[in-house]
């Protein structure tokens, strides 16, 4: 059984969760908004009416977590939160924090959903994917992943050298170095607030000294060979006789005498 505590926790975890959802619809709205907007050209609309389906699509999913969420309230408020529907047993806090709105322990989801046994699942905390920007909408994970870090090259003012940047779901993950504080923010303010995208993994370390030597340091790349400095493939090393005097390294004949410069 719960105790009062740990209701009151999943009473705020549920009304946070909530008001999330309510802020999210108003953004929908929004973008509701933008997509009936008429367009003349066909690839245009086509888009539209594709972004149209997925807006629609994440509005009822949105309706159906909205209510799930107001009946753990309720079950709350009668008293019965917590308690499996199907067995009666007690539904374990880790799954609670990770599904608040569930109505069954872990042992019996698994067995309405034909999933994996209790031994093999993690509870893990459901993130329902986002409502992507229009102009990343139709984008799987791996473009869009290829679209910010292209956003992140063409703006050029973070170091992307030792960056991880991956999509998961539509949310993004980082991982990596930055050389310091102020380029971790740039880059947290360029993917939420110029991109819209949502970070929900930031592992990223700030290490200033793996970017001190000069092979690393931005901006500092190392200077390609000149075209003279090339050798064309097959070409030999011309043979430096200097060399062979200085060190006693064999060198091969000349091909011809070369007279000496006469004298006047």
């Amino acid at each position: 059984m719960l105790t009062q505590s740990q209701i009151e926790e999943m009473r705020n975890l549920l009304e946070n969760g909530l008001r999330e959802l309510r802020e999210e619809a108003g953004r929908l709205e929004e973008q509701r908004l933008r997509l009936s907007a008429p367009e003349v050209e066909y690839e245009e609309r086509s888009r539209k009416d594709t972004g149209q389906l997925a807006l629609e699509e994440q509005e009822r999913l949105a309706r159906d977590r909205e209510k799930e969420m107001d009946d753990a309230l309720l079950r709350i408020g009668a008293g019965t939160y917590g308690t499996c529907l199907a067995c009666g047993r007690d539904i374990s806090m880790q799954r609670l924090r990770a599904v608040p709105w569930t109505l069954h322990c872990r042992d019996c989801a698994a067995a309405e959903e034909g999933g994996p046994g209790p031994a093999e699942s993690v509870e893990e905390p459901l993130r329902p994917a986002p409502i992507l920007p229009y102009r990343f909408q139709g984008m799987d994970d791996a473009a869009l992943a290829a679209a910010a870090q292209d956003e992140l090259h063409g703006d050029g003012r973070v170091e992307t050298v030792e960056l991880s940047l991956r999509v998961e779901n539509g949310q993004v993950l980082l991982g990596g170095v930055l050389p310091s504080d102020r380029q971790h923010a740039l880059l947290l303010s360029l993917l939420e607030d110029d991109l819209g995208l949502q970070v929900v993994v930031d592992e990223v370390r700030v290490d200033r000294t793996a970017f001190e030597r000069r092979d690393r340091a931005p901006g500092r790349a190392e200077r390609p060979p000149r075209p003279e400095e090339v050798m064309i493939e097959g070409e030999v090393e011309p043979e430096d006789p200097y060399r062979s005097v200085r060190e006693g390294a064999e060198t091969s004949p000349a091909d011809r005498m070369v007279p000496e410069k006469e004298e006047k």
